[in-house]
């Protein structure tokens, strides 16, 4: 049997850089959420040049070899956790951000970094990490404590060496057809954006150019419901994991008493849109069109910016308006609050500007990217599906040449 220690035990672990407020300040580039990859490796292609702390970088540069592991970000389906080594050297340092954790061998003859690396990341496509983690809003978080009590296995340097040639020879044909999957994922979202830019940008002399909020009210007053409903009659109830991603028409499947959600949560009624403000939620494009309420009424996050149509738009038209990435885009730059917590304002909902076409048109576009939408859709749930299957494949490589060396 191989020997065991906790990872703690055999590396350094240290908590992600943060900006810091003090001089003197230094350039870095940091790595973060974005550029990890399911194969296990950084893609550096976007990696963000930073001034920091020189105070803080001293503690926290990439060195080559270094895990990084994701201990905050995700999603409600999409779990926190993964690892990816680093291999890459550059004239300014690289660092890490405060989503992530450096983890560093502290003796390369009794640990090597490569096998470290694949023993992790087995831990994590097989789903043997999620049970350490924890949510809150549109965020899950690693728990570190937990996380550096991991038995990691021990086998004779030269035993690790050679598992990890084995690992990466068997893992070089599934990696490529991982990439291949990534490169048509890209060119579908090139495809739809471009839509939804030439179907959404008037050339038409009949189109204006309007403001969301001429067409629409934003947060329209809850105390309307009381003229409804009474305190005991029932709505529909929508936490933010029921706000999904691609999806026009969320599913409800909460019922409570009016009297239970008035004072704490988001009103909105059938066809209002319901848009997520806190980050990472609004980067990723959680949005959608209430319907099939109960009494015709729902409640919500607080997290939520809600749009009620006037009678010169539908709400599906809104609804692809505010689909488009550059909408996102140009609000993650507006955001603001602590880390974690960064929210778009309202006002940047409001004084967005879009082409408004006769209603006519509005039904025509829409009906045209609603098809579309169900193709892109199908391609996509199609390369998620060959994904999750490479990556079962890796993880039962894996469970065999480490279950096999180990009672060997």
């Amino acid at each position: 049997m191989w020997q065991t220690k906790k990872l703690n035990e055999v590396c350094d672990i240290q908590s992600g850089l943060w900006k810091g407020k003090k001089e003197p300040y230094t350039k870095a580039l940091v790595l973060r959420n974005t550029n990890f990859t399911a194969s296990g490796v950084f893609d550096y292609s976007n990696v963000v040049e930073l001034e920091v702390e020189a105070k803080q970088l001293a503690t926290r540069e990439v060195l080559k070899n270094d895990i990084i592991l994701e201990k905050s970000g995700g999603g409600d389906k999409t779990p926190v956790g993964r690892v990816c080594i680093h291999d890459k050297e550059s004239e300014i340092p690289f660092s890490f951000s405060n989503f992530t954790a450096r983890i560093r061998v502290l003796d390369s003859k009794e640990l090597n970094a490569e096998f470290l690396h694949k023993f992790l990341y087995f831990l994590y496509i097989s789903g043997k990490t999620e049970p350490m983690q924890r949510h809150s809003t549109g965020i899950r978080n690693l728990q570190l404590t937990q996380y550096k009590d991991i038995d990691v296995p021990l086998p004779p340097l030269a035993e690790q060496e050679r598992i990890v040639a084995k690992l990466d020879a068997a893992f070089a044909e599934i990696d490529r057809a991982i990439i291949s999957s990534a490169s048509k994922e890209t060119e579908i979202q090139k495809l739809k954006t471009s839509l939804l830019r030439s179907s959404l940008n008037g050339d038409d002399i009949m189109w204006k150019k309007v403001k969301i909020s001429d067409v629409c009210q934003i947060q329209p007053k809850k105390a309307q419901v009381k003229l409804k409903l009474k305190d005991s009659d029932e709505v529909s109830f929508m936490p933010m994991k029921d706000l999904g991603i691609q999806t026009i028409y969320p599913k409800s499947n909460q019922i409570k008493k009016l009297e239970k959600v008035y004072s704490s949560y988001t009103y909105f009624e059938d066809n209002d849109i319901l848009l997520a403000k806190i980050t990472p939620c609004f980067e990723n494009g959680k949005l959608g069109i209430a319907s099939n309420l109960i009494n015709g009424v729902g409640f919500g996050s607080s997290e939520y910016i809600v749009l009620r149509c006037s009678e010169e738009v539908i709400p599906q038209y809104i609804y692809f308006c505010l689909n488009q990435p550059n909408f996102r885009i140009i609000g993650e730059n507006q955001m603001s609050g602590a880390v974690g917590h960064k929210r778009v304002p309202i006002e940047y909902v409001e004084n967005t500007e879009i082409y408004l076409p006769p209603i006519a048109d509005q039904e025509r576009i829409v009906a045209k990217l609603d098809a579309a939408n169900t193709e892109f859709r199908n391609a996509n749930e199609a390369i998620a599906k060959s994904k999750v299957n490479y990556l079962a494949l890796k993880s039962a490589i894996l469970s065999q040449e480490l279950k096999s060396n180990e009672a060997a």
